[in-house]
């Protein structure tokens, strides 16, 4: 069984990725983690999470999300976030999480860091979308075929360095798209405001 470790201010302690290279992508079944949830922690990375298969509650600070396929969740950087699993017949409950550290993205990109976003859910499934959430969702798909490429060869090989090129290139697309088109405040919670809110709602 999975579990997120985490420090006594629920930050979590696993790296994504490496200081050269802040980034991470998985596709994560919730029901490997213990307890079928991923556990409330955050990070200073930004996070998309994106719904492959089945439902999922996502909590973010006092916030719940219920999601379904197609539904796409970005998370601020320093929230607190927890996701579980809600039931879905015959499915088992699999999301896509990309996890961008600010260095990757440039100096120019670190507004992230200190900005939330004002509707920070997209359904894909339940409007018509526009084009650049089309491409958006087109981008986040290319991502998990490429990323799920990279997971079936070795690191030296020739179709993983390809595949981790065209990843890192989504994830730039994505960014960019991001600071056009979605809508952002500077957060109106310090981290300790943000803990306490997280903690009314579980």
């Amino acid at each position: 069984m999975r579990k997120i470790l985490t420090d006594d201010t629920k930050r979590e302690l696993s790296m994504h990725g490496s200081e050269q290279f802040p980034m991470t992508v998985s596709h994560d079944d919730l029901w490997d983690f213990e307890g079928k949830r991923v556990s409330v922690h955050w990070h200073g990375e930004l996070e998309m999470i994106y719904v492959l298969n089945g439902n999922a509650g996502v909590t973010v600070d006092s916030q719940k999300w219920d999601l379904t396929e197609r539904d796409c969740l970005f998370v601020s950087s320093g929230a607190f976030h927890s996701v579980d699993y809600v039931y879905s017949k015959d499915k088992s409950p699999c999301i896509l999480v990309l996890e961008m550290g600010f260095p990757l993205l440039g100096a120019n990109f670190s507004i992230f860091a200190r900005k939330q976003f004002v509707k920070p859910l997209i359904r894909f499934s339940g409007e018509t979308p526009s084009s650049w959430m089309q491409e958006l969702e087109a981008r986040c798909l290319n991502i998990s075929q490429e990323s799920a490429t990279m997971e079936e060869h070795k690191p030296e090989g020739k179709h993983y360095l390809t595949s981790s090129l065209r990843v890192c290139a989504g994830l730039y697309q994505i960014a960019a798209l991001l600071a056009e088109n979605m809508p952002m405040i500077d957060s109106p919670l310090d981290r300790e405001q943000r803990m306490q809110s997280m903690t009314a709602v579980q």
